[in-house]
């Protein structure tokens, strides 16, 4: 046995750092059981860096930057008092170790260096990869960091007589390559840029060149990645540790790239190196399946299963184990082994459970094969027509192929065509004739637009209807939802994985720290298809001749004090000018309202009344009723200036007939119930639609058929419709077949208006939120997901919830107002207490509270959720995201409470943009179309 030294090392944790303050803080907090010292040398940062690292007792050391990270690494070694080093970076922190295990490891005389095991965490949730890295080392000067960039001591360490490197119990978890990470971060074009001045210097250092393809390969640009991959293998000398991993990416780049014949050859050969290296099998085995060679893929496979998940070499999460598995069920479902591949498919769910109790927290299985099951079923029910399956997971599509031969076809789809990934095609020319399509994109490789973008090509190629099977979790939040998929025929199946076992109560969670315990997983499946073909409805051809109705609203730059002078609505007559000398007569204008409920879409028509009544026009509000309540809500502050007059509805009459009685020049309806019988109307009638959960598609599955049927049956009826964004606009056309005038809302900016006095300095920052938690689509489960996440990673905060409804909260580990049916003179006051408004929202026609923010001062982090689209521009006004992303969300409000620049930015522009859509502007669109529905300039 190796003899150990009489005292325990001393360990120094050294970092270099730049502009880590979201990072750094766990990365130190979770090395300090196992470190005695800890020295962070900083490169240039403009953030609170090294103020939180000093606050962990760190000694921060001011270091040149020089473009080579081993210069400022070994510049920080210089600093370190200890015997050993453990060297991490920021978005690392210790997941598991034996502080005690780990000094008793390295008082080893003999030892020099240790090899920790490194988790790397991916996006989705759900991925994960490992790798072995030498992270630990002697603090002796003859031991550096060699290499401008991916820079590592190992050449030093080499050139020590008689040095030995072990495992050491220690496993590192490595944030770097999740999305949102990368997002806020150019370490690529850095890397790049270091890579480029790196092989000036060395064009003969193969490394570099791993290095640099490494890179390539990460952007997804595998050509040049295989050159790069090629020039090192050209070079190399020896067998570098980096070898496998470099055999691994330059097969995965050919297969990509189609080269089918030379990767079974460079396959071949490195399995001959390393033919106890499981992933190696594993990508033969993909390789097989591409050629048709199933049988040889069932062997690729079970050798990888027979060597299990060696430790040896650098893996992704479940190699040797349930990816193994899945890939020896699709090469007995293309031989059409049925039993076999059912067998295959339940270990590795067998398999993918123990992994996840093992890491606690869910590992690497493609979610598509939860959802296998359902789409056997959508096959067989098409199994008279072609069936169409595009996708970036080989689980989904290779799977089916047995099936397909089983339903006779095969032989009208051949593989090549059959099977093909969405990312690089256009689809739109090549689409075979088929009937039904799946898609999937089970590795997230497509944005949420693009993604969106390829499911309209397929079906405006002629494919009856998609099936995309969509898999997410609920901090990362589906990428295609209701909002985009809303001009098309669309309803969703939520095909929910089977619960994990729970973990073991004995042993705390492994990743407890990384705050990604107990994520539920998900996979929805929409059914998408064409609308039907409408005949144009008669009275949309008044629009031809009103085109200023229907144009889109350009919001102009925002208005000077006399501008907005200008702009005021006329409070003293009857008649305004049209500018041009011509009075315009006043009209008599009906407002049928829905209900008295506190909603956003009531205001909006009180809105309309009250500035109609300031502008001179007769406006009569109508309401259900006896003349016991009055027609108006009495929440809504109107003056007796603006005040309409009030008509009380017979339930026993018709609402045509009623409206016709009073000799109204135009009736705006304000819900769809009203247009029952509306095409009987003499009194020219408009229906201002400004969405609605039914509109949206949510729609309960019990009442799916009915409720579309019904609103079949409202849109087509021969009455005239307006909108009060393009994106509902988009909807009718498309789904209905019907052309609308554009009304956009919008604020009252004197009411709504900055207050800076209204805040203290010494305050917590406010997070505002607006809406009911019993309205789903509201999205305030999102909201709560993101404070709790807020609020674990250490930002301090306070929540104003501003609700219609009662509701309490149970538990909140940060203080919460909650401020339940203000009266609106309030309104603004409780805008303007608030730092940062959050609008989760899965769907709006509009979405008025940002736009309300916007003009109260407050900073926007919103959903896009479809109508904020009007006027909401992420980055330049708002920070938006996709619906349903809580960890994106999360990222944008962190940002704002500490980046005051880009608040105060974004405060500027959304005012700019409140003005813009301020209601005296708006309001004389709406009479525009109001006068032209009634057929008088």
């Amino acid at each position: 046995m190796p003899l150990a030294s009489q005292s325990p090392p001393r360990l120094s944790l050294v970092m270099i750092v730049r502009d880590e303050a979201e990072l750094v803080a766990e990365a130190i907090r979770s090395a300090l059981p196992y470190v005695d010292e800890v020295v962070v040398g900083d490169t240039g940062s403009t953030d609170a860096t090294p103020e939180i690292a000093a606050s962990f007792g760190a000694r921060v050391v001011t270091l040149p930057w020089e473009d080579d990270f081993s210069q400022a690494r070994n510049r920080a070694l210089a600093y370190a008092r200890g015997d050993w080093i453990l060297s991490l970076d920021a978005d690392e922190r210790i997941r598991e170790g034996d502080p005690d295990a780990l000094r008793r490891t390295l008082a080893r005389r003999d030892l020099w260096g240790g090899i920790v095991r490194i988790y790397h965490r991916l996006d989705p949730p759900s991925a994960g990869a490992w790798d072995n890295v030498l992270r630990l080392f002697r603090n002796d000067p003859r031991v550096i960091f060699e290499g401008r960039i991916h820079e590592t001591v190992d050449a030093s360490l080499a050139r020590i007589p008689d040095t030995k490197v072990l495992p050491v119990p220690l496993v590192v978890e490595h944030l770097g390559y999740l999305d949102a990470v990368v997002r806020k971060k150019t370490k690529t074009e850095r890397n790049l840029r270091l890579l480029e001045i790196a092989l000036a210097e060395r064009p003969l250092d193969p490394r570099l060149h791993y290095a640099l393809g490494t890179e390539w390969f990460a952007l997804g640009r595998y050509a040049e990645a295989e050159r790069a991959f090629r020039k090192a293998l050209e070079l190399l000398e020896g067998e570098p540790s980096y070898l496998p991993d470099l055999a691994l990416k330059f097969l995965f780049t050919l297969f990509a790239e189609g080269k089918t014949e030379e990767s079974h050859e460079w396959a071949r050969r490195f399995l001959e190196r390393f033919p106890d290296f499981p992933t190696l099998w594993e990508m033969y085995a993909q390789l097989l399946l591409r050629h048709g060679k199933a049988e040889e893929a069932v062997r690729a496979a079970r050798a990888a299963l027979a060597l299990g998940p060696k430790t040896a070499y650098a893996i992704p999460e479940g190699s040797g184990s349930f990816l193994a598995y899945s890939l020896l069920a699709q090469a007995h479902a293309r031989l059409g082994n049925a039993e076999e591949a059912l067998a295959a498919s339940r270990a590795a769910r067998e398999a993918y459970a123990t992994a996840t109790e093992r890491n606690g927290g869910p590992a690497s299985l493609s979610a598509e094969l939860f959802a296998l099951p359902f789409l056997l079923r959508i096959l067989e029910q098409n199994s008279e027509s072609s069936a169409l399956f595009l996708g970036t997971s080989p689980i989904l599509y290779q799977s089916l192929y047995a099936v397909l031969r089983e339903l006779s076809t095969a032989g009208v789809l051949t593989p090549p065509l059959l099977f093909r990934p969405l990312v690089g095609q256009k689809l739109t020319s090549k689409v075979p004739s088929a009937r039904v399509a799946v898609v999937s994109d089970g590795r997230r490789e497509l944005s949420s637009e693009d993604l969106r973008r390829e499911i309209e090509n397929i079906l405006n190629a002629g494919v009856e209807t998609v099936y995309v099977v969509e898999p997410f979790s609920e901090y990362s939040g589906p990428r295609i939802h209701l909002t985009a998929l809303a001009t098309w025929e669309t309803s969703r199946i939520d095909v929910t994985p089977p619960p994990l076992p729970p973990q073991s109560v004995t042993k705390p969670s492994a990743r407890a720290s990384s705050g990604n315990t107990g994520i539920r997983n998900f996979v929805h499946v929409y059914r998408i298809s064409r609308p039907p073909s409408f005949a144009p409805i008669p009275p949309d051809s008044l629009w031809e001749n009103c085109p200023e109705a229907t144009a889109t609203y350009v919001p102009e730059e925002f208005l000077t004090t006399k501008d907005r002078q200008a702009a005021e609505p006329d409070r003293r007559g009857t008649e305004r000018s049209t500018g041009c000398g011509v009075p315009r007569s006043p009209l008599t204008i009906g407002y049928v309202l829905p209900h008295h409920a506190p909603t956003g879409g009531l205001k909006v028509l009180l809105d309309h009344m009250r500035l109609l009544r300031r502008l001179g026009h007769r406006v009569i509000a109508f309401y259900p009723g006896d003349g016991e309540r009055p027609a108006l809500p009495p929440w809504y502050p109107f003056t007796a200036e603006e005040k309409p007059e009030e008509v009380y509805l017979d339930p026993r009459r018709s609402l045509p007939e009623q409206l016709d009685d009073h000799d109204l020049d135009v009736a705006v309806l304000g819900w769809l119930e009203h247009l029952v019988g509306a095409e009987n109307a003499r009194t020219p009638l408009l229906y201002l639609e400004q969405g609605h959960p039914w509109l949206f598609q949510d729609i309960p599955p019990a009442y799916d058929h009915r409720v579309r049927l019904s609103l079949l049956q409202f849109y087509r009826t021969p009455v005239l419709l307006a909108t009060v964004s393009p994106f509902l606009q988009d909807i009718l056309r498309k789904r209905y077949g019907r052309k609308s005038a554009l009304v956009p809302n919008g604020v009252d900016t004197d009411r709504f208006r900055p207050n800076e006095e209204i805040r203290s300095a010494n305050d917590p920052p406010t997070v505002l939120l607006v809406g009911s938690p019993h309205r789903p689509f509201k999205g305030t489960d999102v909201a709560l997901r993101v404070l709790d996440r807020l609020w674990q990673e250490g930002l301090r905060f306070r929540l104003l919830w501003i609700s219609p409804d009662p509701f309490r909260i149970l538990y909140a580990p940060y203080p919460a107002e909650i401020v339940v049916d203000p009266p609106q003179e309030k309104l603004p006051h409780l805008y303007q207490s608030a730092d940062v408004l959050l609008f989760p929202s899965w769907y709006e026609g509009f979405a008025l509270p940002p736009l309300e923010a916007m003009a109260s001062g407050v900073a926007v982090v919103a959903s896009e959720c479809g109508g904020i689209r009007t006027y909401a521009r992420t980055g330049e006004n708002a920070l938006l995201a996709p619906p349903g992303d809580a960890e994106t969300l999360a990222a944008y409000v962190k940002r704002l409470l500490r980046d005051a620049p880009l608040r105060s930015r974004l405060i500027r522009a959304g005012r700019a943009t409140a003005r813009a859509f301020d209601l005296r502007r708006t309001i004389h669109r709406l009479e525009t179309v109001l006068r032209c529905v009634a057929r008088k300039k």
